[in-house]
């Protein structure tokens, strides 16, 4: 289904309608708090926004019943254009200033917004413009995740060295040292920069640049090209085999009060992660 922003919609086959019921009415910032909801909202706090978008509904449904049927339902959208699955319906909601079935506005609007010089977007299904719309935030939210610096965590690391600078293993001294070898098991807690949240980003680039979409995107500009290169540094430990444990590993969000740009990049992420399985 597409629609188009500011406008009201009343069909013979009002019933279609009826599954936005769940979603219509209600605030975006209600939405996006509800955990069964995995909406992506650019930019990610309402306070940026000078219209109050948080207060603002992503659709409003007025329906008319009798005798317990439906016999009238009319549907309005707001502000937002985008993407979105409602109850298996792909719905896009488009500029009200286009008059084609691929929303140029809407992609020359994001090109300024999100700093991406690209020019052809020639997708037929909804499913690969909602892939492509994740594509273009991902080079500004890396670059505004990596400009709070390189995310870093503490590890639990284990050693069998005789440089210790940890706790004494001694279960696994004993098993691995004896007789003594000159080496000691000792485990340390270090903050390290190669972690679940680096390994997904790492994941995502490589995921990404194996198409010539994505390759243009990430090598868009100098602070892109920069960006990403500064976390194929920190993820020395990279295997394209562990894909399936890094996106596992990152099903609890961060939440971090310093890092907190890395918690819709980390989103992001994910969702790109998961474009094959959608």
């Amino acid at each position: 289904m597409i629609l188009k922003d500011n406008t009201p919609y009343s069909s013979d086959n009002f019933e279609e309608y009826l599954s936005f019921n769940n979603i219509a009415n209600r605030k975006i910032s209600e939405l996006l708090d509800d955990k069964g909801n995995d909406l992506l909202v650019y930019p990610h706090s309402f306070s940026q926004c000078e219209d109050e978008m948080g207060s603002q509904y992503l659709f409003s449904l007025q329906t008319n019943w009798k005798d317990n049927k439906c016999t009238k339902a009319i549907l309005e959208t707001g502000n937002m254009v985008g993407f979105i699955d409602i109850n298996g319906q792909s719905v896009s909601i488009h500029s009200r200033f286009s008059n084609n079935a691929e929303d140029f506005f809407l992609h020359y609007m994001l090109q300024k917004v999100l700093c991406v010089n690209v020019v052809n977007l020639s997708h037929g299904t909804t499913n690969e413009r909602i892939f492509d719309f994740l594509l273009y935030l991902f080079p500004k939210f890396l670059k505004e995740a990596l400009a709070q610096g390189v995310y870093k965590e503490y590890l639990r690391n284990e050693y069998n060295d005789a440089n210790i600078r940890g706790v004494i293993d001694i279960n696994r001294h004993l098993k691995t040292n004896l007789p003594f070898n000159g080496r000691i098991a000792y485990r340390t807690r270090e903050f390290s920069y190669d972690n679940h949240v680096t390994e997904l980003i790492r994941h995502t680039i490589d995921y990404i640049g194996k198409t010539s979409f994505g390759k243009m995107l990430l090598e868009n500009d100098a602070e892109t090209h920069a960006s990403v290169a500064q976390i194929i540094s920190a993820t020395p430990s990279y295997s394209r085999q562990e894909r399936e444990k890094i996106i596992k590993s990152n099903s609890k969000i961060v939440n971090h009060p310093y890092y907190f740009r890395y918690t819709p990049l980390q989103r992001l992420c994910l969702r790109i992660l998961r474009h094959e399985k959608n």
